[in-house]
């Protein structure tokens, strides 16, 4: 029972995780898929916690990994916007995937003038620079009156630590250097970085459980990282135990109160507790001989006690791992698709970055297909709906409020649609203080 179980819930996760944007993009007719709007209840859960339905504007988002873009330009969907992305000269360049000539898709064309910085639409051979500017429409000759008069959007885009980023928004675009996740820009760290494939699910839902302290000792107890580990209960008082700061309006630090750094302080610890009239969970697991997880007695992020997992807009988590930081962050594609740049970072020297390197293709899987993979399958049969929340409830609550009061913009341009952003003052329920170490 136990090992079918364990091949249905996990193994086949390596299986049904996802596709590729391609195959997503050919199942569409004229640009879109047959799916309709977000259902009503779904609307009113957004409309209630004033969430965006395709994530947050005005960020720098990670698109693809720099070595991704060759010579073929590359389309990407991302905050229900179609981009062709195109690398010439080394340069990359991002402009809306749509000819405004007869509404071609401009990433299905070729880079027909090398050296130049354009791309050539594949239906009549309109030609585009970086900037969006037609540069030239091949079948009316170099006479034609038609490229002063037609510019399409273009997308600012940068190149930061072997991934390319775009910026999406209707602001002015800020330094880069502002939305790289506040870990992978350490000085002296190394990034392991990957990309998953297309999920099927509302980016609100991924977004809500980077920060559900409680789902993983339950949902992810059968995940690699886990299956040998004694689970210990967090709330055996019924209370959170959840401790928040927020730094500048732009980082949320969550510290959940965790396994102890040593391990005479394991003692006390309940691993298996009897509930009235339904019986003892978890039972019959002789198989988990090693101890819970300790919190890291370092890690380097400045100003941020180690063991803290940390919470960053427009849409990413780093958490622990050892005395590294795993780090997720959701590109929300349209109303139901994600994907999300995964990265594994920390200081890594000599034959220990070559260890890590190796064991990556490893942690890759075992991780971010097969640990990272239960959430998505479980959020892909979710529904939206009125929400029972219990008191434990409060650390989704607070990242809720707080990417909405803070995301770069978004306070202004809803009230500026004259929708009311009121939320209510709960500070007084939430334990603010900082644990001491």
């Amino acid at each position: 029972m136990k090992l079918r179980q364990l091949f249905k819930n996990e193994f086949l996760t390596l299986l049904t995780q996802g596709d590729t944007h391609e195959a997503l993009f050919e199942r569409e007719i004229h640009g879109h898929a047959p799916e309709p709007p977000l259902p009503e209840e779904a609307r009113q859960h957004l409309e209630r916690w004033h969430m965006p339905e395709q994530g947050f504007r005005n960020y720098w988002y990670p698109v693809m990994l720099s070595r991704q873009l060759k010579k073929r330009p590359v389309k990407r969907r991302l905050l229900g916007e179609d981009i062709a992305f195109w690398r010439d000269g080394g340069k990359v360049n991002a402009i809306a995937d749509r000819c405004p000539h007869r509404g071609a898709s401009i990433s299905r064309g070729h880079i027909r003038f090398p050296g130049s910085g354009t791309i050539t639409c594949p239906y009549h051979g309109w030609t585009y620079d970086g900037t969006g500017q037609l540069r030239a429409c091949i079948q009316e000759g170099p006479h034609s009156v038609m490229p002063s008069k037609v510019k399409t959007k273009a997308y600012p885009v940068e190149e930061r630590l072997n991934v390319i980023w775009v910026w999406i928004g209707d602001m002015e675009a800020v330094p880069i250097e502002e939305d790289l996740p506040v870990a992978m820009k350490i000085p002296g760290v190394a990034n392991l970085i990957h990309f998953t494939k297309v999920w099927n699910n509302n980016w609100s839902l991924l977004f809500d459980n980077f920060i559900d302290g409680l789902h993983a000792p339950y949902l992810h107890r059968l995940s690699p990282q886990f299956l040998l580990r004694k689970l210990a209960f967090r709330a055996l008082d019924g209370r959170p135990h959840f401790q928040f700061v927020e730094h500048d309006g732009k980082l949320l630090e969550c510290a959940h109160t965790r396994g102890a750094q040593r391990p005479e302080a394991r003692q006390g610890l309940v691993f298996e507790m009897e509930y009235p009239g339904v019986g003892k969970f978890p039972h019959n697991e002789w198989w988990r001989f090693r101890g819970p997880k300790m919190r890291p007695k370092e890690n380097f992020l400045p100003g941020i006690p180690p063991g803290s997992f940390v919470h960053g807009l427009p849409s990413y988590v780093h958490t622990v791992h050892k005395d590294l930081y795993f780090t997720q962050f959701i590109i929300p594609v349209d109303r139901y698709h994600l994907y999300n740049m995964c990265a594994l970072t920390g200081h890594l020297d000599g034959m220990r970055k070559l260890a890590w390197r190796l064991y990556y293709n490893i942690f890759s899987v075992t991780h971010d297909r097969i640990f990272i993979g239960q959430d998505t399958r479980v959020l892909r049969y979710s529904t939206f709906g009125p929400e029972r929340l219990s008191p434990l409830d409060q650390d989704v609550i607070y990242w809720r409020k707080f990417a909405v009061r803070n995301a770069r913009g978004y306070m202004k341009s809803q009230k500026s649609k004259g929708n009311e952003m009121n939320f209510p003052d709960e500070s007084a329920e939430f334990n603010t203080l900082r644990e001491v170490f």
